[in-house]
């Protein structure tokens, strides 16, 4: 494993338990019954998208037999793509409701 692989693999990890942390945090501020805490749609969408990133940066540095389920290296641009909409997606749903709300 080359350093930069090495730096890959860290960068991806941070990202993935950022990403969990951050859903924990939000799934934390979501009730049924009264419902959505400010702030728990963008943490909850965020960390999904982060914890997908880090994931996929980590698959790519190992061996292909590790992680047979992973986009591509040469389609980088789907996980970037899917990460954008899922990101924005829950931050804009958070502004809207906040909107509605106030």
């Amino acid at each position: 494993m080359t350093p930069i692989q090495a730096a890959q693999a860290v960068i991806g990890v941070v990202l993935a338990t950022t990403g969990l942390a951050l859903v924990v945090a939000g799934r934390r501020r979501l009730s049924r019954k009264s419902g959505a805490v400010r702030g728990a749609w963008w943490r909850v969408g965020v960390g999904f998208a982060l914890t997908g990133l880090g994931y996929h940066l980590v698959a790519w540095v190992l061996p292909a037999s590790w992680t047979p389920l992973k986009v591509g290296v040469d389609r980088w641009w789907i996980v970037a793509a899917i990460v954008l909409v899922v990101a924005l997606g829950s931050v804009l749903r958070e502004s809207h409701d906040s909107r509605l709300s106030s």
